[in-house]
């Protein structure tokens, strides 16, 4: 059983001042009616269920009473005696929230887990009432903006809007309908997410049956006493077997377990998902969900995101069909029958034709990145990049995996994070940051946990496993840099379609010679040798248009998913459409796409944001190559203008000052169209 310990966290105490009359007389000057302390408390505390559960009650008692306090204060609503003080009321709700996540994500103990999902529905509810009272809002409304500076006005607007967009303005029945869904939507969401981190599948093969796969995968496992040797569906060891494994019946056993995750759980979790998030915006006035959920987003309407897909998939279409003949002509081979290549078979025929005709050999450039060796060249790179320095953290841990770590700027302590990187029981099954702290100035600083299932110790990792690294690294950084002054300009507050871009970027460093030698070194400390890396350059690629297309049909997939209304839809029959159109290989029966694709709940029909990211991340790094990708005075420049700037400002003008024009998306269309085929 996991012995679970702590870490130093922040949690808000509040305390009150009881003299408003007082305050009143004696003018705004003086201290407003409330104030929030922040004060470091251990989450070893919370190491029960019991505990969690006491803690959360403590915490939403002092939250309603601080809500109480601003909702029927006499004082006119300014600055500094109500938005200032209500803001640290946020703060601190995101704050536990965070807490919150990450206990139900990375905590070994299921009924910590459960209880920390408990209390997320009391916070969420909380929250929603915040949003839906019409006292607080007005209050908000009231505030005079002339007196305020650039980001607490900017600020100010995104929370009249976020009232506005979660229905305050709306009749008493509407409010109460609101509030009550909302309630059902945490469950639905936290079931649906549970299911999928709980499922995890397994499959037996006899040890022949592996061949192909990299010497120190067969030699990590053990026969049981029948001789055979049990595969999961965690990514450690789903993509060495689907990579590398000869037998097609072995592919295709895992591939299928893989895609049946959290079936059927799901399936009436997902109907209820999609009719309660329908009903939602619907009471909203907004036509469907998928219009609620792109109102607030770069993109704004689904119609704008539909062209921005059909745009994309007509640029790649050339590309991804002579690569998907490349590789049925090298299944032909193997099976000179073969008509067709399986959505299984597509990676393992993927690195025979690297390996073949590109001089790419996957399993050996593996030998290269021992995960210790790339986590230490990683916090070495961004170190250089961003001038900073990156020190050991001793706190209390929640588990003997995970690692922790300050950030500093010279002398000037930035932050910390934590690194919970090797899958466990429970455990969320993707990579994923959890801001446990937004850094608000002269307040609290950022604290964010980085969660990934990686192989660990010795265990190689692939080149896909180092890009991967480095993308969630991006948004940790992101997190420390943007210190702001409210809960919702402080780290990644900006719109949800502009997110991924900088952690996007920041992975092309990844494919920077110059930095991955230093890190890249087998057994013997040799480096990578520059041969290899040219083969891989070169071949770098050859794919794009198969595995652009690929992204786009689960972006098309979240997108008409909830553009619709829910009622009667067939989200199988939908999903098979989806990927003929925007893909090559044929739809399976037992392929359960929608029941863990864990990105249907957090991004809904948002999910077209990598690829609008990846459209703006594109513009970004077109500066670093212009003048050196370990360019101090760019990095400084990107530093200071998008990644610290956190959501102070809409990410349009964000990146059209780094960039000194305006964004467009011609950078990535220009580069998707050189690659059609002739």
């Amino acid at each position: 059983m996991l012995k679970v310990v702590a870490f130093t966290s922040i949690f808000l105490l509040i305390t009150f001042c009881n003299n408003e009359a007082n305050a009143a007389q004696s003018g705004e000057s003086k201290a407003p009616i409330f104030l929030a302390k922040y004060q470091p408390t251990p989450l070893d505390s919370l190491n029960s269920a019991t505990a969690i559960s006491e803690s959360c009650a403590q915490f939403l008692k002092n939250a309603e009473n601080q809500k109480q306090l601003a909702k029927n204060s006499k004082l006119p609503p300014t600055q500094l005696n109500f938005y200032a003080p209500f803001d640290s009321l946020l703060v601190s709700i995101k704050s536990f929230s965070g807490r919150l996540r990450l206990i139900s994500d990375s905590f070994e103990q299921p009924a910590l887990r459960e209880a920390a999902r408990a209390c997320q529905q009391k916070l969420s509810a909380l929250e929603s009432n915040i949003y839906l009272s019409k006292d607080i809002y007005n209050k908000y409304s009231a505030i005079n903006r002339a007196n305020l500076d650039d980001e607490t006005r900017y600020s100010l607007q995104k929370q009249i809007t976020k009232f506005q967009q979660s229905g305050v303005n709306t009749d008493n029945k509407t409010r109460e309908k609101l509030r009550l869904l909302l309630r059902e939507l945490v469950t639905i969401e936290q079931e649906f997410n549970r299911n999928i981190n709980e499922s995890v599948r397994y499959i037996k093969v006899k040890p022949e049956e592996l061949k192909g796969l990299p010497e120190d995968f067969i030699n990590a496992k053990t026969p049981d006493e029948n001789g055979d040797i049990e595969i999961s569906t965690r990514y450690p060891d789903l993509v060495p077997v689907i990579s590398y494994a000869e037998s097609d019946d072995v592919k295709r056993k895992l591939w299928f377990e893989f895609w049946q995750r959290a079936y059927p759980e799901n399936v009436p979790v997902v109907a209820q998902l999609l009719a309660k998030r329908y009903e939602y915006a619907q009471l909203l006035g907004y036509q469907t969900y998928a219009d609620y959920v792109l109102s607030d987003k770069m993109a704004k309407f689904p119609q704008r995101v539909q062209h921005f897909l059909h745009q994309l998939n007509e640029y790649t279409k050339a590309a991804d069909n002579k690569d998907y003949l490349r590789l049925l002509e090298r299944l032909k081979l193997i099976n000179p029958s073969a008509t067709k290549v399986e959505l299984w078979q597509r990676d393992y025929l993927y690195e025979l034709v690297l390996k073949e005709q590109l001089n790419v050999d996957s399993q050996a450039i593996r030998q290269y990145f021992s995960f210790t060796k790339t986590q230490a060249g990683i916090l070495e790179l961004v170190q250089a990049l961003f001038d900073i320095q990156i020190k050991a953290w001793q706190p209390w841990v929640w588990h003997e995996d995970v690692t922790a770590y300050e950030v500093y700027d010279g002398e000037k302590l930035l932050g910390k994070f934590y690194l919970d990187l090797h899958p466990r029981a429970g455990k969320f099954t993707h990579a994923k940051v959890i801001t446990l702290q937004q850094g608000i100035e002269n307040k609290q600083l950022p604290i964010a946990a980085m969660l990934a299932n990686f192989p660990s110790g010795n265990e190689a990792l692939s080149h896909n496993d180092v890009v991967t690294f480095l993308h969630e690294f991006g948004h940790v950084l992101h997190v420390l840099f943007a210190h702001g002054k409210w809960s919702n300009t402080a780290g990644v507050t900006t719109e949800r379609d502009f997110i991924e871009a900088p952690s996007q970027m920041l992975e092309e460093w990844v494919w920077h010679y110059p930095t991955l030698s230093r890190f890249a070194t087998n057994e013997k400390g040799e480096a990578l040798p520059k041969a290899m890396f040219d083969a891989m350059i070169a071949a770098r690629d050859f794919n794009l248009g198969m595995n652009t297309r690929q992204q786009l049909h689960y972006a098309a997939f979240s997108l008409e998913v909830y553009n619709q209304n829910p009622q009667g839809l067939d989200v199988d029959m939908l999903s098979d459409q989806l990927q003929s159109e925007y893909t090559l290989f044929p739809a399976n029966k037992n392929q359960y796409l929608y029941t863990s694709f864990t990105h249907l709940n957090g991004y809904s029909a948002a999910y077209y944001t990598y690829q609008w990211s990846l459209a703006i991340s594109t513009e970004i790094l077109s500066v670093f190559k212009a003048h050196g990708m370990m360019n101090k005075q760019t990095a400084d420049k990107y530093r200071k203008n998008i990644l610290e700037k956190g959501g102070s400002k809409p990410a349009e003008a964000l990146v059209s000052d780094f960039l000194g024009r305006p964004i467009a998306f011609k950078t990535y269309a220009e580069k998707l169209k050189s690659y059609r085929a002739e």
